[in-house]
């Protein structure tokens, strides 16, 4: 990310690692010295948990039903915990794109250095499925009393979120040359 921010590839405000709070997931080591490897970074469950209902939502399905929300679900929460009440997604797939369960490629030489698992086709979660977050996010909305639009009117999530108003935007994605194609 530094490299990408370097670069003028990527701009942020905040930088957060997804973590869950379980000790079968997460090693004690990793979460004891997370900020003196990471003193820009936050993790994510600090601010997870602020949504009490939410948490115990989540952590019912996670233990007793083996359902797992997506980490864009995740964000959402996290979003709902920092005060935004309207989040605009995109992204959220469902893991519906055929074989494809990430949105970036998994073969890259130097991502599978650091995450050989991705060597391996069925390297997601099983516990993730549409159906789990489609019912985490309807739990956001009306528990939290925020709401979702979606920016992608093609998208599968644009059947169960509504798309975002128009506002007669001239954004136009710039392609970049010698931007970052793999982690380092």
């Amino acid at each position: 990310l530094k490299h990408l921010i370097q670069n003028q590839e990527y701009e942020t405000e905040l930088i957060m690692c997804s973590n869950f709070n379980q000790a079968d997931l997460e090693n004690e080591n990793f979460l004891k010295n997370f900020y003196d490897y990471f003193p820009d970074a936050h993790l994510g469950y600090d601010f997870f948990k602020q949504l009490k209902d939410f948490n115990a939502y989540f952590k019912f399905h996670e233990i007793y039903l083996n359902q797992r929300i997506t980490s864009g679900v995740y964000m959402c929460a996290v979003a709902i915990a920092l005060g935004y009440k309207e989040i605009y997604l995109s992204g959220v797939d469902f893991y519906q794109n055929g074989s494809s369960y990430y949105a970036f490629d998994t073969k890259q030489k130097n991502l599978l250095k650091l995450a050989p698992d991705f060597k391996n086709d069925r390297s997601h979660y099983i516990g993730h499925s549409k159906n789990t977050d489609i019912k985490a996010l309807e739990f956001l909305e009306k528990t939290y009393k925020i709401k979702l639009y979606c920016l992608c009117p093609n998208s599968l999530l644009a059947n169960f979120i509504e798309l975002a108003p128009n506002l007669n935007s001239n954004f136009i994605i710039q392609e970049k040359n010698n931007y970052t194609k793999d982690i380092l």
